[in-house]
């Protein structure tokens, strides 16, 4: 009969020693997807900016702006608003009224509106600029 108690004990002992070891497995892998940091990344920052109307070869031209860039950049948007005006404000004086009549047209200067801000300021913080809305009047 003693043999059989201590077989039941090694077989009682063995079942918790296993499931101590499953429980501490599955908390293994639970901390190690929690401290990898699976979290979304930020939302992009944007920026808005309303340019002044600029009068180009018989027209006025007024803009608004967003400019987009990524979550953890927000703070740098800010820290270049005035800066970014100024350069967009430029690209907007050299555009060809005639071709942002287009749709293609519109999305080279927004594709040049964001490469001429980024070469600027040295940087590739800038994602995107967007024309949300544009005023074009002949005078």
């Amino acid at each position: 009969m003693a043999n059989k108690a201590e077989s039941d004990n090694v077989a009682t002992y063995a079942a918790v020693l296993a499931s101590v070891g499953l429980v501490g497995i599955f908390a293994g892998i639970w901390f190690y997807k929690a401290g990898r940091g699976d979290a979304a990344p930020p939302p992009p920052s944007y920026l808005e900016l309303s340019l002044p109307t600029v009068h180009i070869q018989g027209y006025g031209v007024r803009a608004d702006i967003s400019i987009k860039a990524d979550g953890e950049d927000g703070e740098w948007l800010k820290q270049n608003r005035e800066a970014l005006d100024s350069l967009l404000q430029k690209t907007l004086v050299s555009v060809d009224p005639e071709e942002i009549r287009t749709t293609e047209g519109l999305q080279n200067l927004q594709t040049n509106m964001t490469k001429f801000a980024n070469s600027s300021l040295r940087s590739d913080k800038v994602r995107g600029v967007y024309l949300t809305n544009l005023l074009l009047q002949s005078e």
